[in-house]
C-alpha cells in the first residue's frame, strides 16, 4: 500500500510539473502576440492622431484656441505669451507673442549640438 501511494503522489507531482510547464509555455507564447497587439493598437491610436491634425478643421480649431488664450493673456515684452506646439505637428516649435509700446523687431538664434547655428529675423 505504501508503494502505491508512493507512486501516487510521484504521478501527481509529475503531472502538476507538466501542467505548469504547459501553462508557462502558453504565457511565453502569447505574450508576443499580446505585445504585438498592443503596439498594433499604438500605432492605430497615432496615425488616426495624425490624420486628425493634418486637417484644415484642427488647424482652424488650433488657430482659435491660440488666438483665444493669446487674447486673454496680458503679453507684454518681459512676460510673452508662449505655446508649445500649438497645432500639434512639430514638438520643437513655439508661439511666442507680446506687444510693445516701440516699433520693434525680433532676431533669434537656434543653437544644436553637431549642428550650425541658425539665426533668422521674424517677420
Amino acid at each position: 500500500m505504501k508503494r502505491t501511494a508512493s507512486k501516487n503522489l510521484v504521478v501527481k507531482i509529475a503531472a502538476a510539473v507538466v501542467t505548469m510547464a504547459v501553462a508557462f509555455g502558453l504565457c511565453l507564447l502569447t505574450q508576443d502576440n499580446v505585445d504585438a497587439a498592443i503596439r498594433e493598437r499604438r500605432v492605430e491610436r497615432l496615425n488616426a492622431r495624425i490624420e486628425n491634425v493634418y486637417t484644415t478643421d484642427f488647424h482652424a480649431m488650433a488657430d482659435e484656441t491660440l488666438a483665444s488664450e493669446r487674447d486673454s493673456a496680458a503679453a507684454t515684452f518681459d512676460d510673452p505669451y508662449v505655446k508649445e506646439n500649438p497645432y500639434g505637428t512639430n514638438t520643437t516649435s513655439l508661439y511666442v507673442y507680446f506687444t510693445t509700446d516701440e516699433a520693434s523687431s525680433v532676431s533669434y538664434t537656434v543653437s544644436a549640438d553637431g549642428y550650425p547655428d541658425f539665426s533668422a529675423t521674424a517677420e
